[in-house]
């Protein structure tokens, strides 16, 4: 397993499990945007990762970092390690869709409320690394049409030259409520999302601009495919 793949399976783990022993709500639902407050970098930290000249359970520096008036999705807050800093888990994604995880001070993030989600704001070809959806105005009055694809291990050279590649895509309509929405898809079409059969294709999205949130329940694909993630617009 390549670097990345790597990288964005325990990116994948880390947003399913519970933190601290508490069940969560799912990810999509309890992340949050900030803004890196003015001045120079600020740089992110790793935690739990083993990494040479590094103690795991503390913050770790990196290489990686962000400037000011970036927009980051937070997921979790919290101490690490023994220090009494308080730390931002937080995912930045670049304009290629390639996303960076780790944690950042809280002092240097401020807090935004969610931007307001008109039905145009969805409309547009939205990426993350190996997969691809595109949203535009549905037949019907406030909906939205979905189309994508997903695969696992089309960053993996040898995986690809085996034919190893999983593949798996999505299409449904929904009708949002506010910055949420969702779909299943099922033997007769689409579906709204609570509508699904228990094996059906079922994904939620939540705008949170200027990204676009995705979870699945793992059906929508072949093995170890998933939509699940943050995505950036192309073309704006």
């Amino acid at each position: 397993m390549n670097v990345w793949l790597a990288r964005f399976a325990l990116a994948v783990a880390a947003l399913s499990i519970a933190t601290a022993g508490i069940a969560r709500e799912p990810w999509i639902d309890y992340a949050w945007l900030v803004k890196v407050k003015p001045g120079g970098k600020r740089f992110i930290y790793s935690h739990g990762v083993a990494r040479p000249g590094c103690d795991e359970a503390e913050p770790c520096l990196t290489k990686a970092y962000v400037i000011g008036g970036d927009l980051l999705v937070a997921s979790d807050i919290g101490t690490l390690g023994k220090g009494s800093t308080k730390w931002v888990e937080v995912e930045y994604v670049s304009r290629s869709g390639r996303s960076t995880f780790g944690w950042v001070r809280d002092a240097d993030l401020e807090p935004l409320a969610d931007p307001p989600a008109a039905i145009g704001a969805w409309t547009g070809n939205w990426q993350r690394t190996e997969a691809d959806i595109q949203m535009k105005p549905g037949r019907r009055v406030g909906t939205v049409s979905v189309t994508g694809e997903a695969t696992w291990g089309a960053s993996d050279p040898d995986r690809v030259r085996r034919g190893g590649v999983h593949i798996g895509e999505i299409e449904g309509t929904f009708q949002p409520v506010q910055s949420r929405g969702g779909f299943a898809m099922g033997e007769t079409g689409s579906l709204p999302f609570d509508k699904g059969e228990e094996f059906d294709c079922r994904v939620r999205f939540r705008l949170l601009l200027p990204y676009l949130l995705v979870e699945d329940n793992g059906n929508c694909g072949g093995a170890n495919v998933s939509f699940l993630g943050t995505y950036v617009r192309q073309g704006r």
